[in-house]
This record gives C-alpha cells, structure tokens and sequence, in this order.
C-alpha cells in the first residue's frame, strides 16, 4: 500500500470549482489500489461523469488494420493517410500517465517522489532514442533547464 486515503482522493475535487464548459468528476486516484480499496465509489463516480452503467466494461481494440480508419456512424471507415505512400510514421504520442506499478499517481505524489519519476521516464525515453520534453518553465531537467520551447 502507497497510504493513500480517501482524503487525498477527494481533495482536488474539493480544491476546484470547475468550470461551466466542462465537468470535473472531483474524485481523483491516489494510486491503482485506490480502485479496488474506494472501489464501489469510484465505481459510481466513473459511470456518472461518463453517463455509462456502473458494471460496463471499456472496449479495448489492438486490431491494428484499423489504424488510419475514422468511425463514422458506427462503423470503421478509410481516413486519408499522413503519408499517402504509406513509408513514414510521422509523429507517435504515448501517454503513460497511470502506467508506473507500485508508484502514487500525481495527485498524491511528493515533489521528491515526481522528481524520482521523471529522472526514470527521461532515462528511458534517451535509451531508447528518444528525447524528453519537461514542461516550459520546468526547472527540473538539467539537460532543458527551462522546459520546452514553443
């Protein structure tokens, strides 16, 4: 257990108001356990905000024939391609937002603990090839000591 509490679940959601162009579900995961400990809670929060039954279940889809297809009235259909030769991968965005086992989620990790994750993620992203993009204004990565450019 990460000591994650249902206080600290609910404390973003009592610290914002939200907005009237958009709605703030005002219960936040403190870890992956928070699902199963407050799982009855979350449960009835996630179908609310999503106007779906308690018990449904998320479609997860890895065909990957239908990548580059538009769903439109129902069904997959043909989108025009990035690359009509079909050669080149132009750009890949990857979200690992709630993707590190046995780690606390943003909402109820210290600074120290961020720290800790970000060195890891930009570690992995340069073995790998690839670069690491801190926020502008972030102070935390020596190697962009000012973030992102725009």
């Amino acid at each position: 257990s990460n000591g994650v509490t249902l206080a600290r679940c609910i404390k973003p959601g009592m610290d914002s108001k939200g907005h009237s162009m958009f709605r703030i579900a005002g219960l936040v995961a403190g870890d992956a356990e928070s699902y199963s400990v407050f799982g009855p809670l979350f449960d009835k929060v996630i179908a609310l905000r999503h106007k779906v039954e308690v018990d449904c279940v998320h479609p997860h889809d890895m065909d990957a024939s239908k990548v580059g297809k538009t769903r439109r009235g129902g069904r997959m259909v043909p989108s025009d391609p990035v690359d009509p030769d079909e050669e080149y991968v132009v750009s890949v965005e990857i979200r690992a937002r709630r993707n590190l086992n046995g780690r606390r989620l943003p909402p109820a990790m210290l600074r120290s603990q961020r720290r800790e994750i970000e060195g890891k993620v930009a570690k992995s992203l340069l073995k790998i090839g690839g670069d690491y993009f801190p926020v502008r204004g972030s102070t935390s990565y020596a190697a962009k000591p000012q973030g992102m450019s725009e």
